[in-house]
């Protein structure tokens, strides 16, 4: 399956370290303080933006160091998600017309044609996991 060059979120199909690319910085979602839940956002998983463990069916985000702010030497460690700390959802998520054949979303919003590995999918626009 072709990647959408604009998207920075990757997944990975197995546990342990991701394949990188040169020219990169990588961050995990995550909260600042994971006990009171405050700063969801995208952290460095390791110094200086590097690889870092993952486990199957999760995601990281991919940023080109070149779409980066050129102001600074230093790449930010992180990205904060603005707002008051409420939690968005995705809701009424609906099918593709009535097809016979089930339409399949993985978590990167992808449309893919059959589940191949196991992880969470949308499948007629009702989460299901594998």
């Amino acid at each position: 399956m072709a990647l959408d060059a604009d998207n920075m979120l990757r997944g990975v199909d197995g546990d342990g370290p991701f394949e990188t690319e040169e020219g990169y910085r990588y961050y995990k979602l995550a909260y600042d303080d994971y006990d009171k839940k405050t700063d969801l956002g995208f952290y460095y998983g390791a110094p200086d933006g590097g690889p870092f463990e993952m486990r199957m069916g999760l995601a990281y985000l991919a940023v080109p160091e070149s779409a980066m702010s050129q102001t600074s030497e230093a790449a930010p460690a992180h990205f904060v998600f603005g707002g008051d700390g409420d939690v968005t959802t995705i809701r009424d998520i609906e099918a593709e017309g009535n097809a016979k054949e089930p339409v399949i979303y993985n978590m990167a919003g992808q449309r893919v044609e059959a589940i191949r590995q196991p992880g969470i999918y949308f499948v007629n626009g009702v989460r299901r996991s594998w």
